[in-house]
Order: structure tokens, then sequence, then C-alpha cells
């Protein structure tokens, strides 16, 4: 390697740790981190590996669906019991740079780690597999995937070049083993163990294809080999086909499409289209420079197969979105090693990997997910100040609680308290459309049916439920008592021991999103100086962040206060229906609106009799400064 190339690899090199650092200096988000170390500290205190679903819930919980990552549910509780949540995070980042060491290592035996477009296919590569990088069971399955692939192309380029391959054969169902008690996440390689066996007997020697059989078989005699035997490999096969109703699945966002919100969120559709792309035009390269060379136009055709067995996976499903890009990743180095390159291809590659890679770290510190941010700790998806409010309070151990919350509160709360449901979702599928119901309901006569039906103690709402907490705030009996920058904590009346609090988080938010979320709330329960601290944020350290037309709408409703306390009617009834134009109008907001009506239509009617007690009533509804 030259001198010069040596030089613009390092870069590279140091800005992918770089990339990495920052992209994944992000929060805990995904609550389901907290449930699966809560069933890691059941199996230690129980003495088994079969963990009882039913424990945290007091709604009607089932143990019928299997649910099997002991390995992986051990792991993370003994990381956070050593070493706490620096633990977590360093566990993310170890197996993040594992996964791009691996495809490091190969593309070192290919001789292509000093190519800069070596370097552009491990990043596209990370970024359409980050889905699937959160510190939960998941992230090993994506460790393991890597893994596994990383042991076939190796015995793919040992066959090319006449080495011994069978030992990377053999190191695939041993892997194999380890996943299966990992995360259910394995039976998403079957359509690779099927199509690399045929790929297999069509192209590759006889003796690798016999051994590859074996080692396949050996693959499905270790898919037996958790505590429940076959029953868990047929009960994933048949969810992977559709054969059991899932009612939770149209809930969850991982089994939304690629192309739906969530993944444009993350760029996954033009992600696929750079991984399309990038391979076929180093297929057809590779193709037309390996005439002379029928094992490695072999390794081409299993790769394009391969890619597009997985593609529809890729793009149905967000949670099977960190499979394809290995598979790209690894075929990409195999058959570009043998490309002759345009000059110009390096410097292409490397100013698209810096283009990449500076919109990722801009959109991490300014674009982040919904409750997240640039840093660590744990999101506001989690409700951490609500969970201690509880702790200190004197409730009764029934929690109402919405979907996104339910895995922070069973980990932080029990055995004191139990959730009513949580991010599992299937120990409840005989209910779970009800759930939906009672979180998306307008109805309040069906929402308070609901309450009758399943009667509770306490309820924690988070913000990303506006319908659910603007339900309670209409429910006779049942008050705010707390809220902190994710959710709000309902108490019944008779429990409420003193006035509305703030959590403190909330005057040191740290996401723009989270901060409107905030604001709807303090303004529907009327904590009007919360409102405006939490404005300020918007306006100030967090404008970068911030949704345009939801920042105006927050300015706006303050301007509109400001002109009710100077008197000018007209101004503030402009301000307040420019405010509520894309929002639901809460009671308090409703009764301006009536009454400022009522007061400029009897202005344009010169009948002022009424204005006075208008007036009154609007002083009182009006904001402090």
């Amino acid at each position: 390697m030259g001198r010069h190339r040596r030089s613009v690899v390092v870069a590279l090199a140091a800005m992918m740790l770089a990339v990495v650092a920052l992209r994944f200096a992000e929060p805990v988000e995904d609550g389901d981190l907290f449930w699966h170390m809560a069933y890691g500290q059941q199996m230690l205190d129980r003495g088994t590996l079969v963990p009882d679903h039913t424990l945290y819930s007091w709604m009607p919980a089932s143990n019928h669906s299997i649910y099997c990552a002991w390995v992986s549910e051990l792991l993370l509780l003994g990381v956070w019991k050593a070493f706490g949540l620096a633990g977590i995070f360093g566990l993310r980042y170890a197996a993040i740079l594992g996964v791009l060491g691996l495809l490091a290592l190969f593309a070192r035996r290919c001789g292509m780690l000093g190519r800069p477009e070596t370097w552009l296919a491990m990043l596209i590569m990370l970024l359409a597999s980050v889905t699937a990088t959160y510190p939960k069971p998941e992230l090993l399955s994506v460790v393991l995937w890597h893994a596994m692939l990383f042991c076939y192309f190796a015995a793919l380029l040992g066959i090319e070049e006449g080495r011994n391959a069978i030992p990377w054969i053999y190191a695939i169902p041993a892997l194999m083993l380890v996943w299966v008690n990992v995360h259910g996440g394995f039976i998403l390689a079957a359509p690779f163990l099927a199509i690399s066996l045929a790929a297999a007997w069509a192209a590759l020697p006889k003796r690798e294809t016999r051994h590859m059989a074996i080692a396949w078989s050996l693959c499905a005699v270790a898919a037996l080999a958790t505590p429940y035997g076959w029953r868990y490999p047929v009960e994933l096969a048949n969810y992977a086909l559709g054969r059991t109703p899932r009612p939770d699945i149209a809930w969850n966002n991982a089994y939304q499409a690629a192309f739906g919100a969530g993944g444009r969120f993350y760029h996954l559709p033009q992600l696929l289209a750079w991984m399309s792309l990038l391979l076929l035009v180093a297929i057809v390269l590779a193709w037309r420079a390996g005439r002379d060379e029928p094992g490695r136009r072999r390794s081409l055709l299993i790769v394009a197969a391969l890619f597009l067995v997985y593609v529809p996976l890729d793009a149905l499903y967000v949670r099977s979105t960190f499979l394809l890009p290995a598979i790209f990743g690894y075929g990409f180095v195999l058959i570009a090693r043998g490309v002759r390159w345009h000059t110009w291809v390096p410097v292409v590659a490397a100013v698209l990997f810096v283009a990449i890679g500076v919109r990722t770290v801009y959109e991490a510190r300014y674009r982040p997910a919904i409750g997240s941010w640039m840093g660590f700790g744990i999101s506001y998806f989690q409700p951490v100040e609500e969970a201690a409010f509880l702790k200190r309070g004197n409730f009764g151990p029934r929690i109402y609680n919405t979907f996104n919350a339910g895995g922070y509160l069973l980990w932080s709360l029990y055995p004191r308290y139990r959730v009513m449901a949580d991010g599992r979702s299937f120990p409840y599928l005989s209910w779970f459309p009800e759930l939906i119901r009672f979180q998306r309901t307008q109805d309040p006569r069906e929402f308070q049916s609901f309450l009758v039906r399943h009667p509770g103690d306490v309820a924690v709402v988070d913000f990303e439920e506006d319908f659910t907490w603007r339900s309670f705030l209409k429910m006779p009996g049942w008050q705010p008592a707390f809220y902190g920058p994710s959710a709000a904590v309902f108490v019944p009346a008779k429990a409420a021991t003193g006035p509305l609090q703030a959590g403190a988080g909330l005057a040191h938010l740290r996401n723009g999103a989270a901060a409107v979320k905030v604001f709807d709330f303090a303004v529907a329960v009327t904590d009007y100086r919360t409102a405006w601290n939490v404005l300020d944020q918007m306006e100030g350290p967090l404008r970068r962040q911030m949704d345009r037309q939801a920042l105006d709408a927050a300015h706006s409703y303050r301007e509109g206060h400001a002109a009710l306390r100077a008197g000018d009617y007209r101004r503030a009834y402009e301000r307040f229906e420019h405010a509520f134009r894309h929002k639901i109008i809460g009671a308090p907001d409703y009764n301006i609106l009536l009454v400022l009506q009522a007061l400029l239509k009897l202005e344009a009617t010169g009948r002022m009799e009424q204005a006075p007690t208008l007036r009154a009533g609007l002083a009182r509804l009006t904001a402090p400064e």
C-alpha cells in the first residue's frame, strides 16, 4: 500500500471511530432492556431458565408464548450489576466495534482493507443495521449473524484459494448453538442456510458440499438445544409464516416496513439503494474480470442469490434490517477484490464516506430520535423520574400504564407495584386489542368503562400517548399528581397529598420533541410557569432540534396569553387560533376560545352589558407572566 493511500485509509479509520463514538452516544431508548434484566433476575431467584411471564402484571397474562433469551438476559444483568449503566453502553460499543472488526479482518484477508470503497461499504453496512444495535438481546443477534457470515465467507474464500475450509464450515453450527439461546432472531438465518446449501450442491466442490450439508444439519439440531426443545423453533416458524395471530405486531414499530416513517428516519430506503447499487456494480465488474476463474464466478452467483433473497426481509420489517447489510458487506468485499476500479472510484468513495459520516453525526446531534439525545443516560422514553415518585408515594400496587412505559416500571418497581402491560406484549395477546383501544380512544365513556372493568390504583401515562393522558384529565375522581420529562402520574383524588409536582428534569430538557410533549401537558394542566420555562428551552438550547411548526405554535400560544393580559382580545383570539391550528384543544384553552368568541361578538354588535363578566372570566383563565 502506497504512503498516500495508507494516509487516506488511516484518516477513514479514524473518522469511522469518530462516527461510531458520536452516533452511538445515545441514552438507553428501548425499555426492552429492563424487562430482559428482570427476567435474568427472576432466573437467578428461582433457579430456572424458563421465566414466568405472568409475574409482573396485575392484568391477565399468559405463559403460552415462548421467549428464550436466557444467555443474553443473564449477560445483560451481569453487566448491569458489575458496571451499571456504563457497562451497558460499553457492551453496545464492544458489539458494534466487534462487528466492524470482523468485516475489517475479512477485508484484510482479501487485500481490500486499504481501499476507500471498502470503508464506504463498512459505513453503509453499519448504518443500515442501526435499528438492531440497541442494548438488548437483538444486539447479540447482530454479532452472531456477523460471526456466522464471517465464517461462511472465509470458507468461500478458502475454497477459491484452495485452502482448507472445513473448520470454518463447522464453526457455524457452534455459533448457532449459542444463538438459539440468545435471541429468536436465529430463525431468520434459515433462508441463508437453505440458499447456501443449494448453491453448494450446484457450484461448490463435493467435499465441501458434503461437510456443509452435515454442518447445516447440526444447525437444525442446535435449534432444539434450548429449555423448550422442538416447540421453540416450531413456534418461531409459525410466527414468521404468519400462522399464529399476533395482534401486537401492528403496534410494534419493529414490524413496520423499512419504507415507513421509522425506516425513513434512519434512511433505510436510501441505504438499501446504496447497497444494491454498489453490489451490482461490483458484481458486473467482477464478472467481467473473472472470465477465466470459475471459482470466483461461483462466489458472485452465491452472493447475488443471498442478497436477493434477503432484500424482501430488509424492506418489509425494520426488525430484520440487520441481516441484509451484513450480506452486503461481506459479499462486496469478497467479489470486489478482483476488480480493477477506475482511478476516480477511490476518490468518490472517500468523499461519499465523509459526506455520509458528517450527516450521520449532525443528525445524531440535532435530529435525535424521540426522547433521545447525543449523550448517555436513560432516554425520555422511560419514566425514570415518574417511577421514583411512585417509590416515594404510598399508592396501591396496580398501575395503569401505557405500553412503552411498562418495561422500566416493572424493572424499577416490582414487587411493590405491578404493571398493566409492557413492551413484552406477548403475555397480553388475549386482550391486546383492548389495550390499544384504552390508549387510543377519544371517547370518555369507553375509557371510563375500561377503568370500571379493570380497577387500578395509580396511572403512569407516557407523553407519546396524548389521547390517554387527556382521557385521564377528563375522568372524574382522577387528577395529575406529578409529571417529569417522560410521563404523567395520575392518582385518585382521595389519594392526592398536595398540589401537582413538576420533576426536576424539566428544568434541563435535552430533546426538542420531548419538550413539545411536556409543553402541551403543562398547558393542559395550567402549569404555566413550567410551560414558559420549557418554551424558553425550546427557543434557546433546543432550538436546532425543534420542528418549526411546533415551535411556532408554542410561541403563538404564549403571545395569546400576553395579549389577554394586555386586553387586546382580537389579537389574543388570532394567536390562540393559530396555536391550535394543528393541535388538540384542552378544556382550559377551549374555555378561553369560547369566552373570547363571545366577547368579540359583543364588541361587534355594540352590546357590552355582559363584557365585564366575560373579562373577569378571562382574567381567571389568563396565564401569569
